[in-house]
């Protein structure tokens, strides 16, 4: 009985050595992989003014969607679903800033036919030497985004593979996110 116990935990420890050592080699395995971008052109090749703020609403949303569970891509044709900057009003950064109108980021998220729109906003702030008004904002965003995912989880690995998802299928259990820890 006692080898049996040795020898099943020998078992266990070498099968987490090895999926250890294949996230070592692949850290973004098994993640779900977003394009975030935005417009920076029409066809001829004109800007809005507003196109620079939208280029670094980009730069951070790409900084706070990657993690655990999420990665980002530099193009549409690995993403699993693709998240479009549509409008950054302004980023605010050098001084001490206090705004009585609320900041609002706008994002679509896209994934075959599939569209949804977010919505970042914040209420009146007062920031320093920073982008405090569209990092909120963004951070409003990923946290929708990351609510999509968390209901939507089964039917985007699915979508990956090619199949339907079956409820219950160990194939289509979503990680583990920090709100349901």
């Amino acid at each position: 009985m006692r080898r049996l116990m040795i020898g099943t935990m020998l078992l266990v420890l070498a099968v987490a050595a090895q999926a250890t050592a294949e996230k070592k080699k692949n850290p973004d395995q098994g993640k779900i992989k977003v394009w975030v971008f935005t417009q920076t052109g029409d066809k001829d090749g004109f800007t809005d003014s507003n196109t620079k703020q939208r280029v670094d609403a980009v730069k951070l949303m790409k900084r706070y969607v990657d993690g655990k569970w999420l990665t980002t891509v530099e193009s549409e044709s690995p993403a699993d679903f693709t998240l479009e900057i549509v409008d950054s009003p302004r980023f605010v950064g050098g001084t001490a800033v206090t705004t009585s109108d609320p900041y609002t980021v706008r994002a679509v998220l896209k994934v075959g036919d599939h569209i949804e729109d977010f919505q970042g906003e914040t209420g009146t702030a007062k920031c320093l030497y920073g982008y405090c008004f569209g990092e909120i904002a963004l951070g409003v965003i990923k946290d929708k985004v990351e609510d999509w995912v968390r209901e939507n989880y089964d039917t985007i690995v699915a979508r990956r593979r090619g199949s339907e998802p079956i409820p219950g299928d160990p194939a289509f259990v979503g990680p583990v996110l920090p709100t349901q820890r």
